[in-house]
């Protein structure tokens, strides 16, 4: 019996090749991108969440609020770990510290042909033994059983030993050198990672490392200095709130007294940290709830999109059908056999679907690797996660798309079936789903214009500098460097900016430890006839400074020289002196500010217009430019250079520059970056957004037509007696094909009222969240209708011109 039903649907298949065409690209395209975006939620839920002990695991947040300024900081000071351990042990069973030295990247060399060959590493950090006793990152190969205890042992990720080696194996027992100096021994390997966590790390080097690499680090007995990020593996039986109990005793005990008032512990669970709240010196880039809940929002869209289509697709080939199926009853067909019939082919639609949706995805796989959209990579375990999800959606939609269908075939009399006097009832149905679909693709269409629009907007915004002329060389110690096999101290800051400065393409050479653009630290302050301290952006500084930012001064005067400034000099922007209570700021220049408690009065020189140190998501905050006095202290504090071009020539550039960094820092790797590019990585949620809404938009509208088109098909097989009869009576063909759109027309009309008002809530409401946005106009709501009207004007097109052409000769003797 199956073997008939099988002939009988191929035969049918062929028969309506173009409709079952149309059903099949409809659904399989709804299909494979509702189970691709199940497939982003899913990995997005999923991190950290293959620690075993992932219940137990907490990240220690420190807060501090002063005046409605101060830090957020997923990092704490470095004794805060043993100090737990040691004290509170009946709660805490293991604490673990990550450490990177606060710098942008590090020199990590080998030994190739009697020389080093240095790589710059930005995923470098140094941990505590218990690193592996607490999260479960599997180890491929191992020299010894804790492979982070002792000092300079280092444990490498299996892409960089693979990187380095050739062979991860063959890693194993190698010696690298960290900053060209200190020799580590490669002690383990890890296994290719298949797993997601919001750590990412390179190399694991022994905590223990630091008692020779930096010392006065290792032994620091300060808790101001917050470097470290702190996770803790809470004893089985203990809640978070039994451990924050004591946080503030440990505030009063070990912090100093001005953090008192204003300090605050918490718990974050490990599994909370990709999604939850954004915090200070995050170790990567965070997740985005919002985005989760709009890629499944989409999801079920393009999925709740596709099985209209399906639906009214199938009832446009069940009309064709009806004579079919009442001769089938009147020689003894069973009504099991009817249904059994109409569920095989539908059935059978459903897998070919399932195949045609598996070949889209390669192709957009492909096409992503090819444009390097790096947002989705299908691996064989997803594989199978996307399989799962496509059979399950295309079977659960194939199953209700057949139920109405088969429930008019098998209900109703040969005779009635014959005679094709069948009624599949009101097209209410059928045009509340029409204009539910509208409502969709509308809001999509408007929805990725105003994203698009919204993220040219934040990229292209003036910041108050000029970011598009300054290139950026992030730096690692400038106190050593390794010239003709030989070690030495010295500063460097010197030669290099002379160096640059020899050129014709830079203006300007400085330094800074932070890349004003990019986010800065804090640093505390005690202000002037104040014993309170606050916590305020903070960025030091070197020589021209502000002339290589470009800055507009309003008041006071620029930073001169080191050598002629008489006095520890600040520049502050407008705001500081809001803050300050200066009616001007001219009042502000000549006062002093004390940095931290045990710090020297620094004077006001100088202020700067207002200007965006972070990115346009944020207001505009108080912010203090110190110049890095102390010629000692120079070669510390700089962790990067920033040099102002006047030509964007970028291969030009980089040679010039990058001669004059080999000619003083020989081996170490150089690199370097626009700020202008660097500062669009703010936007990184933003751009993902527009990609995955202007990829799905055009996804959604794809399938709305499929669905428009055997609708239009529908609608036309049942007014086929009255269109013939009205082409009989005397109207032309351009006539009929009037009458005939003007009932789409006012279907999208009926569309659009719906949607237009819920998409301006809905997209105001969400430009309301930034600081700074675009102004909702009309524009992209008259382009969406437009778009609309044409797109439905082409797809029912065809049935309509072929509607009023068709002889009604044929229609009338059918009657």
């Amino acid at each position: 019996m199956i073997k008939n039903y099988l002939i009988i649907a191929y035969r049918n298949l062929l028969k309506n090749r173009l409709y079952y065409l149309i059903s099949i690209l409809g659904l399989s395209v709804g299909i494979s991108f509702f189970a691709l975006l199940l497939l982003l939620v899913k990995r997005e839920l999923s991190f950290d969440q293959f620690h075993s002990k992932s219940d137990r695991i907490y990240r220690v947040i420190e807060e501090i609020n002063s005046d409605n300024f101060g830090e957020r900081s997923s990092s704490l000071p470095i004794g805060f770990a043993p100090y737990l351990k040691e004290n509170y042990s009946s709660y805490v069973e293991d604490v673990v510290r990550l450490y990177n030295m606060q710098v942008p990247h590090h020199t990590v060399s080998l030994e190739k042909e009697d020389a080093l060959k240095s790589y710059n590493e930005e995923h470098l950090y140094f941990a505590d033994e218990k690193f592996f006793d607490i999260f479960d990152f599997p180890i491929a190969y191992k020299l010894i059983q804790e492979p982070l205890r002792g000092k300079n042992n280092v444990v490498l990720s299996y892409q960089k030993a693979k990187e380095l080696f050739g062979d991860p194996q063959l890693a194993l027992g190698e010696k690298i050198y960290f900053q060209q100096i200190y020799p580590l021994k490669v002690v383990a390997v890890l296994e290719k990672e298949t797993w997601k966590s919001h750590l990412k790390f390179d190399y694991l080097i022994s905590f223990s490392s630091l008692r020779d690499l930096q010392p006065e680090v290792y032994k620091m007995k300060e808790w101001v200095w917050n470097p470290c990020w702190t996770y803790i593996l809470l004893k089985k039986e203990v809640e978070p709130y039994d451990l924050e109990f004591f946080f503030p005793n440990i505030i009063e005990k070990k912090f100093p007294s001005f953090l008192h008032s204003n300090l605050e512990l918490s718990l974050q669970p490990l599994t909370e940290v990709h999604l939850g709240e954004k915090y200070d010196y995050d170790l990567a880039q965070k997740g985005d709830i919002q985005s989760i809940l709009i890629f499944l929002g989409i999801a079920c869209t393009l999925l709740f999109i596709s099985a209209i289509n399906f639906i009214n697709m199938q009832v446009a080939i069940a009309s064709q059908r009806v004579q079919e199926f009442g001769i089938r009853k009147s020689v003894g067909a069973y009504r099991s056999e009817v249904i059994e019939q109409f569920l095989v082919e539908v059935l059978l639609v459903t897998l070919i679907s399932v195949l045609f949706g598996m070949m889209i995805l390669e192709v957009f796989t492909e096409m992503c690797i090819f444009f390097e959209f790096e947002f989705i990579s299908i691996s064989q375990y997803d594989f199978e996660s996307l399989m799962t999800y496509m059979v399950i959606a295309a079977f659960t939609v194939g199953v209700i798309s057949s139920i109405y269908p088969t429930y008019v075939l098998s209900n109703n009399k040969p005779a009635v079936l014959i005679g094709s006097h069948i009624s599949w009832g009101s097209n209410l149905f059928s045009e509340i789903l029409v204009i539910t679909q509208f409502c969709i693709s509308f809001f999509l269409l408007v929805s990725a214009i105003v994203v698009k629009s919204q993220l040219d907007f934040l990229e292209d915004k003036e910041v108050g500098f000029d970011r598009e002329k300054i290139l950026v060389i992030p730096m690692s110690d400038l106190r050593y460097t390794y010239m003709n096999n030989k070690w030495k101290k010295k500063s460097l800051y010197k030669n290099l900016k002379e160096g640059w400065e020899e050129s014709k393409r830079v203006e300007f050479v400085t330094a800074v430890d932070e890349v004003v653009g990019l986010g800065v630290q804090t640093s505390n302050f005690m202000l002037e006839g104040s014993k309170d301290m606050a916590f305020l952006p903070f960025v030091r500084v070197n020589d021209d400074f502000i002339e290589a930012y470009g800055f507009n001064i309003i008041a006071g005067r620029s930073f001169r020289k080191r050598a002629e400034e008489r006095f520890y000099a600040l520049i502050v922007n407008r705001k500081m002196t809001e803050l300050l209570g200066y009616a001007t700021p001219d009042e502000a220049i000549g006062h002093t500010l004390k940095i931290n408690q045990h710090g020297i009065e620094e004077k006001i020189v100088g202020v700067v217009e207002d200007f965006h140190f972070e990115s346009l998501h944020n207001a505009i905050k108080p912010i203090v430019f110190d110049l890095n006095f102390e010629l000692n202290q120079l070669s510390y504090w700089t962790k990067y250079f920033v040099l102002r071009v006047n030509n964007r020539d970028q291969e030009k550039v980089y040679s010039e520059v990058k001669k004059v960094w080999n000619e003083n820092i020989g081996e170490k790797q150089f690199s370097a970056f626009w700020l202008t590019e660097k500062m669009k990585q703010h936007y990184n949620i933003e751009e993902f957004l527009m990609l995955v809404s202007s990829i799905f938009t055009i996804v959604g509208l794809i399938i709305a037509c499929t669905g428009l088109f055997g609708l239009s098909f529908l609608l036309t097989q049942q007014r086929s007696k009255e269109l013939a009869v009205r082409k009989a009576i005397g109207a032309t063909s351009w006539q009929m094909f009037l009458i005939q759109l003007k009932v789409f027309f006012v279907l999208t009309c009926k569309g659009l009222l719906v949607s237009v008002p819920l998409a301006y809530l809905v997209l105001n409401g969400w430009l309301s969240s930034y600081q700074q946005s675009i102004e909702l106009t009309i524009w992209p709501f008259l382009l969406g209708s437009f778009t609309l009207f044409i797109l439905t004007f082409l797809t029912i097109s065809y049935h309509t011109i072929q509607a009023s052409l068709k002889s009604p000769v044929e229609d009338l003797q059918s009657a």
